[in-house]
C-alpha cells in the first residue's frame, strides 16, 4: 500500500490523533470506510505507544464487546474488527496469557449472551 509509505515517511504511523481517527472509523456506517482504517491500523508499528499500553489496549477489548452488543450491523462489525485488531495486534499488551485465553474469553463471552437472549 503505498499511502502506508507517505504516512511513514511523514511520520504519522506513530500519531495517537490518526488512530484514535482510524479507530472510531471502525463504527462507520460506509463499509469500505471500516475495511481500510482496519487495515490501515494493521500497519501501524507493534511498538507504538497506545497500541502497547495495556491500559488502552484493555479500553479496545472493551469497546469491542460494547460495539458487539449494537443491533446496528455496521457497528456490530466494527467491533469484530476491534477485536480482530486486538488479536493480531496488541495482545502481548493485553491480560491475556495466550491468544487460546483471549479467545475463550471471547467465546465464553458470546455464550452468555446468547444463554441471556
Amino acid at each position: 500500500m503505498p499511502a502506508v509509505r507517505l504516512l511513514r515517511k511523514v511520520g504519522l504511523m506513530q500519531s495517537e490523533r490518526l488512530l484514535i481517527f482510524l479507530l472510531n472509523c471502525l463504527k462507520s456506517s460506509w463499509v469500505l470506510v471500516r475495511i481500510h482504517a482496519y487495515d490501515l491500523l494493521t500497519k501501524f508499528p507493534d511498538d507504538h505507544p497506545q497500541l502497547s499500553d495495556p491500559g488502552f489496549v484493555e479500553m479496545l477489548v472493551q469497546t469491542g464487546l460494547d460495539f458487539s452488543q449494537s443491533p446496528k450491523a455496521m457497528i456490530s462489525e466494527g467491533s469484530a474488527l476491534l477485536l480482530k485488531l486486538v488479536f493480531s495486534k496488541c495482545l502481548k499488551s493485553s491480560k491475556f496469557e495466550s491468544p487460546l485465553a483471549f479467545l475463550n474469553f471471547i467465546l465464553k463471552t458470546l455464550e452468555t449472551r446468547l444463554k441471556t437472549f
